[in-house]
């Protein structure tokens, strides 16, 4: 199984000149935690936490001109749409991501989060093939 088969699209963004405003307005109708940030071309730059964001606004209050690159923008890693499946399962459980970009040429095209990836090892089917790979892949960071 290819992550492209379990990747939420499409993939939830922004980018560094995105009012902080409209971006925790996003997420929170989005129901995200963190939110993938892209360049104008869709190339991925990091992620932004949305604790970041209402950390930023009650410091500096909210104001229009506030912007997610004013924000601490995480590089992140990433995996590939062409990846096992194993290769973000390993990623999750050795990091504090919640979320991970989907990259399919350099671009953002999907993401997989902590909550996906423990639906699909819910289902009882999939669970020991995918544990039985879990440790072939590498990730990729971008």
């Amino acid at each position: 199984m290819r992550v492209r088969d379990v990747m939420t699209t499409p993939a939830t963004t922004v980018t560094e000149e995105t009012s902080i405003g409209t971006a925790s307005r996003l997420m929170g109708a989005e129901q995200l935690t963190s939110i993938v940030v892209v360049d104008d071309s869709r190339a991925l730059v990091g992620t932004v936490e949305l604790s970041d964001l209402l950390t930023h606004e009650a410091e500096q209050g909210v104001a229009p001109a506030h912007r997610v690159g004013e924000v601490r923008v995480r590089r992140t890693a990433c995996v590939r749409c062409d990846d096992e499946v194993a290769v973000p399962i390993d990623l999750i459980r050795s990091t504090t991501a919640a979320l991970l970009p989907v990259v399919d040429k350099d671009r953002v095209v999907g993401t997989l989060s902590r909550d996906d990836l423990l639906d699909l090892l819910a289902d009882r089917d999939v669970r020991a093939d995918l544990l039985a790979g879990s440790a072939c892949g590498s990730a990729y960071r971008g």
